[in-house]
């Protein structure tokens, strides 16, 4: 069963989500900060926006720093700026204070499920450097060409899901669901198209000259190798007698395809 760590100011509000969550989690509380995390195992921590000392942003902070595979839930708080700001900076989920027993126990579960989702195609890109860019998902860190980009949580998070599947096309919907942990109906995909810009523009800046994020018309993005670090084409049929070779993607296996020109980012 997963377990959850309650961090909010508020001795009745931390009874009450203690006992909408134990049922479904197991519970602990805490008052101002993360620090059982690890020794005593949390899946989930469910931090209020304002505790007495301290913002619940910055025991958001702290808990990406020092625990990045533990969901976190912001709770409190009905202004929307607040679940922007939340989630800009890495949350999983916010939920204002009318958020019904149900939903709240769907979204902390559902938390749970992307965190361990994200960890395992951080997992399973690793270090990874192609024709002078690259990308380290433990650091966080990413350069071209030696140059270090300075990146935001969600620039590095787009350009890390990128990565972990190379030529498959995301769309801006699925883009803002892995990244930003949100719908478009909550959020605009608007915001997909600012940052992919961003980065783009990111890239380039720090000298990169292949277009590693390109657009697909009418579908989305999606991360191209360069030509010369792809696997190898599908042989022609005048050898009938050779394999054909494949492309394999963490998703799946498709036909390998050249890495055409970036077009224009999508409007």
């Amino acid at each position: 069963m997963a377990r959850a760590l309650i961090i909010h100011g508020d001795a009745a509000e931390r009874q009450r989500l203690a006992d909408v969550l134990g049922a479904a989690l197991g519970v602990a509380d805490g008052v101002e900060g993360p620090d059982g995390l690890v020794d005593d195992g949390y899946d989930v921590a469910v931090v209020g926006v304002r505790l007495p000392s301290r913002s619940g942003i910055s025991v958001l902070h702290d808990i990406r720093r020092d625990h990045p595979d533990v969901a976190v839930v912001m709770v409190g708080g009905s202004d929307p700026e607040l679940a922007v700001i939340a989630l800009e900076a890495d949350a999983d989920d916010h939920c204002t204070p009318d958020v019904s027993d149900r939903e709240l126990v769907l979204r902390v579960q559902r938390a749970i499920e992307r965190r361990a989702l994200l960890l395992a195609a951080t997992d399973s890109v690793g270090a990874l450097e192609r024709d002078g860019l690259a990308l380290d998902p433990v650091t966080r860190s990413a350069s071209v060409g030696g140059v270090v980009l300075d990146l935001t949580v969600k620039e590095f998070d787009l350009l890390r899901t990128f990565a972990s599947s190379p030529d498959r096309v995301f769309s801006r919907a699925d883009l803002l669901e892995l990244v930003w942990r949100a719908s478009a109906d909550d959020h605009s995909v608007d915001t997909v198209t600012e940052h992919v810009y961003r980065l783009r523009g990111k890239l380039v800046a720090a000298g990169s000259t292949h277009g590693w994020i390109e657009t697909v018309r009418g579908a989305g993005y999606r991360f191209a190798l360069p030509a010369a670090q792809s696997e190898p084409e599908t042989q022609s049929q005048t050898e009938p007698d050779q394999t054909s070779h494949l492309l394999v993607e963490s998703s799946g296996s498709s036909p390998a395809r050249q890495a055409s020109t970036p077009l224009p980012p999508s409007s």
